[in-house]
């Protein structure tokens, strides 16, 4: 896990407010490939993620949010969230 420190030490943000994910993190707390959530990346659809530079990072809040609006009742469901 990658913890963004603010170096003002009066700064109001929280590290501990919210844990970041890299790419391979992400896809490990969500249990699913790597090579998927960067299809999501580029197709649309995937947990918000930021761009910092050349590194991607998601916010645990992002993926625990975009997995608990894909519930679903039966496979009949599909594309309708309960």
């Amino acid at each position: 896990m990658l913890a963004i420190q603010s170096a003002e030490p009066n700064c109001a943000y929280s590290a501990t407010a919210d844990e970041w994910f890299t790419t391979p993190e992400a896809a490990q707390h969500l249990r699913v490939s790597t090579q998927w959530l960067e299809k999501l990346r580029s197709w649309g659809g995937g947990p918000d993620f930021h761009r910092l530079g050349r590194r991607v990072l998601y916010r645990r809040s992002a993926l625990d949010n975009w997995a608990a609006a894909r519930v679903y009742s039966s496979t009949s469901d599909q594309g309708r969230a309960a």
